[in-house]
């Protein structure tokens, strides 16, 4: 099973790539990175580039699931306006046919739940959540926070999905229910 999880931005789109196998409970990152679209000059030209960098991810590894955090108005209505728009572009490609024999399922996390889920607190800081997924996944570097973001709501969609049908080894993950 191929996850997607994007943090999307009208600037920068954070995305990481995971592989679950649940034959095996492993957990395998397949490409995680930055989409920078600080080049473009407007907005409505960066909206196109996120969506046609998002579209040759899901054509180039087919994943099963999309994930991303839900939207949460913090301090300024431009931004989350704009924001929205990026997340609705990209949320269109589920429409698409881009891979017919596939339909790939959305699944959206509140910032909080994906904290809670890679580091046992709702409130971690971006330094927790970077050392939750690094606990999960080994050994990585992420270039902003933006990735890391990313990778946090897709593993949030495997420990969530499998945790709590017992599939997954429990020595992995700190169960956020206590």
């Amino acid at each position: 099973m191929v996850i997607l999880g994007i943090d999307p931005g009208s600037r920068k789109t954070g995305f990481g790539l995971l592989e679950y196998c649940p034959l095996t409970n492993k957990i395998k990152l397949l490409k995680s990175g930055v989409l920078n679209l600080y080049r473009l000059e407007t907005f409505e030209e960066r909206l196109c580039q996120a969506r046609k960098n998002i579209h040759l991810l899901i054509s180039s590894f087919a994943p099963d699931i999309l994930c991303c955090e839900k939207l949460i108005y913090r301090k300024n209505i431009h931004s989350l306006i704009q924001l929205a728009h990026v997340r609705g572009a990209m949320l269109s490609l589920l429409s698409e046919k881009i891979n017919p024999e596939k339909k790939i399922l959305l699944k959206e996390y509140a910032p909080n739940t994906v904290k809670k889920w890679v580091t046992g607190q709702g409130h971690a800081s971006k330094e927790q959540v970077l050392q939750g997924i690094i606990a999960h996944l080994g050994p990585l570097s992420v270039q902003t926070d933006d990735e890391s973001d990313a990778l946090a709501v897709g593993l949030c969609y495997v420990l969530e999905s499998f945790c709590v049908l017992g599939n997954f080894r429990k020595d992995l993950y700190v169960d956020p229910l206590y």
